[in-house]
């Protein structure tokens, strides 16, 4: 009896650990290459920092950082981009949720052409539903659809600063696609994708979860 009592214990251990590597983490952090491709500017690349923290069980908030550089056209150009916010993500299905998430985006640019030296700021706020969840227990996926709308702007051309007031006209709907293999339960690559319009962004780094 004391026998069939251990093996009993045993099989629901295993099962609740395969069950905890179908759910999708929301504690993790992320760092990696990181390129934007903006249709009459080239490409930008550096690196991507990101990382999420779970609250509770149906909450979560998270944050990105990208710093790239382009170089074409003669022009030096720096490009800074920080994202921060939170969601709310709800199970329907055993290894799938459905996530609202919203967010406050800056962007900041800097030219420099040897002459003369400019910097543009802009941000606003936005907001997206998705779905993410594990197909198999080491493949996870997931996909957006948002809109996110710049409010506040600035412009420097040599140390003179002028504020631009975009009055709602800086919004965009976007899409964002994602997967992760997992090596290990804390141990996987991770790769991302966001469209919008003549913009394209793309990660693809290493993850660690918690």
């Amino acid at each position: 009896m004391k026998k069939h009592l251990l093996l009993a214990v045993s099989l629901a251990l295993a099962s609740f650990g395969a069950a905890a590597q179908d759910v999708p983490s929301y504690t993790y952090v992320e760092a990696g290459y990181a390129q934007t491709d903006i249709d009459g500017l080239g490409d930008g690349d550096g690196i991507g920092l990101n990382g999420s923290f779970g609250l509770g069980e149906n909450w979560q908030i998270f944050g990105n950082y990208t710093a790239e550089t382009n170089d074409e056209f003669g022009l030096d150009i720096d490009m800074d981009t920080y994202r921060v916010g939170g969601g709310y993500h709800y199970a329907f299905g055993a290894a799938t949720n459905l996530e609202v998430n919203a967010f406050y985006e800056n962007i900041n640019f800097s030219v420099d052409d040897g002459i003369d030296s400019g910097e543009v700021e802009v941000d606003g706020f936005g907001v997206e539903v998705g779905v993410r969840g594990k197909f198999v227990p080491k493949f996870e996926g997931w996909a957006y659809l948002g809109y996110v709308e710049a409010n506040n702007g600035s412009v420097d051309i040599n140390g003179e600063e002028e504020d631009v007031d975009l009055d709602g006209d800086g919004g965009s709907t976007f899409g964002r696609v994602g997967a992760q293999y997992s090596f290990t339960p804390t141990w996987g690559v991770v790769g991302n994708a966001w469209f919008d319009g003549d913009v394209t962004r793309t990660f693809i780094g290493v993850r660690a979860s918690f």
